[in-house]
């Protein structure tokens, strides 16, 4: 199955691993999308302000520094209602209601086709 990016959409990152964090990037630029990268949950919420009408997604850990995932994405969505969010966790029984979790370790292909269906 391929997966392409839409139109270039731009994706804030946010996860404190930083090889982890690299390691996604490099999937997603493979894939056609920009990336975005933050250290944590604040660092997610200024990049945000900063690229506010350039960002299509958030994909964010659930469990990080300064802010978590959630708390990002709360204060993110306030700026810019009904904005699309993945969340990652390695942590077992992670929830963020009503969102998905997508566990680490996961797939290249099942992280792709997830945000290929979030833009769909």
């Amino acid at each position: 199955m391929e997966y392409t990016a839409h139109a270039m959409k731009t994706i804030l990152l946010a996860d404190d691993d930083v090889s982890v964090r690299l390691l996604i990037k490099t999937l997603l630029e493979g894939a056609g999308y920009r990336v975005i990268e933050a250290c944590d949950g604040q660092d997610a919420v200024e990049k945000f302000v900063e690229n506010r009408e350039n960002i299509h997604l958030l994909l964010l850990d659930v469990m990080m520094p300064r802010k978590s995932g959630k708390d990002a994405y709360d204060d993110i969505s306030k700026l810019k209602p009904g904005i699309k969010a993945l969340f990652v966790s390695g942590y077992e029984g992670s929830s963020v209601a009503p969102a998905e979790i997508l566990a680490k370790p996961f797939k290249a292909r099942v992280l792709l086709s997830r945000l290929n269906g979030m833009f769909n």
